[in-house]
């Protein structure tokens, strides 16, 4: 004799979308690199390339903990994601020695916005040493920090704000925040 068991489709498998939590840990982490700058064909140098591999690995021993992997707290407000990162960086390479190592080799830094996950996406922008340069020159708000805005022409990819701030008379960068619209992040996270 056998019995068969009847199985009735419960709660428990329907995926609910649960709403964030404000300053919850994320499923993206922010990343620095420095990577040569973008350029045609017909201006590219090949015999730049192994003074520059030797340039960007001398800045990442200098930079430290700035240029590895740094999760995120994550909020929801009017629609929008910010994610913050969680460890603020050391004060090992300061912007007036990142700088100059920058631009003479041709090099710059990579702000990435790293989701995790099989077929997430990731977001990229530039931070260039212009933009560091005039951020030097800016005055420092409430807390002390030095803050750049680096966006997309298209503004569905979010925004990144950098902070610096200054201390014993150099700047360093402290910290990363990443904001985007709900619906777009939500569309690169699978």
């Amino acid at each position: 004799m056998s019995f068969i068991k009847k199985r009735t489709l419960k709660q428990d498998y329907v995926e609910e979308a649960t709403p964030i939590q404000n300053n919850t840990e994320s499923k993206l982490y922010m990343q620095f690199d420095v990577v040569p700058i973008p350029k045609t064909t017909d201006k590219y140098d090949s015999s730049q390339k192994a003074q520059q591999r030797a340039n960007i690995a001398m800045i990442e021993a200098r930079g430290k903990d700035l240029f590895t992997p740094n999760n995120t707290r994550v909020s929801l407000n009017n629609g929008k994601r910010l994610y913050q990162t969680q460890m603020l960086y050391g004060k090992f390479l300061p912007i007036e020695h990142l700088i100059p190592m920058l631009t003479n080799s041709d090099l710059t830094l990579k702000v990435n916005a790293v989701r995790t996950g099989a077929d997430s996406h990731s977001t990229c922008m530039e931070l260039k040493s212009g933009m560091m340069a005039d951020l030097l020159e800016e005055s420092a708000d409430v807390k002390g920090d030095k803050v750049t805005k680096i966006e997309l022409s298209n503004e569905e990819h979010g925004a990144m704000f950098v902070a610096v701030k200054q201390l014993n008379g150099f700047h360093y960068i402290q910290k990363v925040d990443y904001e985007v619209n709900k619906e777009n992040d939500d569309k690169m996270h699978i």
